[in-house]
């Protein structure tokens, strides 16, 4: 296993959520400010824009644009494992109940799975690639649909 600086930091970030969740430590002044719906908004905004840069990778690999690509892998990986774990936090400290827990559970996963990649394991095999970007791509593809979902039935609630 090779320990890249982004590796260990999104490790760490999603061990805190997820230890933070279990022991029940909150912090009060996040927890008023998620509960305000004006915050809800805005910190749901800003990992809604988070995600839509971390999907400009696929968008550069699919336009055949890998040279953009590859510059952009390591911002992928970095920006992906810490930014995601800390805005998820910022929006809501607690996995949440029915698809909400689901949501989470796919949202975490999607960033363990980018963590456990070829480069930090040191497997290079073409078919570990193969299965491990299936489950990324499948991940982020489901979990796009259900920030769409969730969306849609924070605003229809207003």
């Amino acid at each position: 296993m090779v320990l890249k600086g982004y590796f260990v930091v999104g490790v760490l970030g999603v061990t805190l959520f997820v230890l933070q969740e279990q022991f029940s430590i909150k912090w009060s002044p996040l927890e008023f400010l998620q509960s305000s719906d004006t915050y809800k908004k805005a910190s749901g905004a800003a990992l809604v824009f988070f995600l839509a840069f971390q999907w400009y990778f696929a968008l550069l690999r699919s336009e055949s644009r890998y040279q953009d690509a590859w510059r952009h892998l390591n911002r992928h990986k970095f920006v992906g494992a810490i930014g995601a774990p800390l805005l998820f936090y910022l929006h809501a400290t607690e996995f949440g109940y029915a698809y909400l827990n689901y949501l989470t559970s796919v949202y975490f996963s999607l960033i363990v799975v980018g963590l456990f990649n070829e480069e930090t394991l040191g497997i290079k095999r073409l078919t570990f690639l193969t299965i491990w970007t299936f489950i990324h791509i499948t991940l982020a593809v489901l979990l796009v649909g259900m920030i769409g979902f969730h969306v849609y039935i924070a605003f229809i609630y207003e």
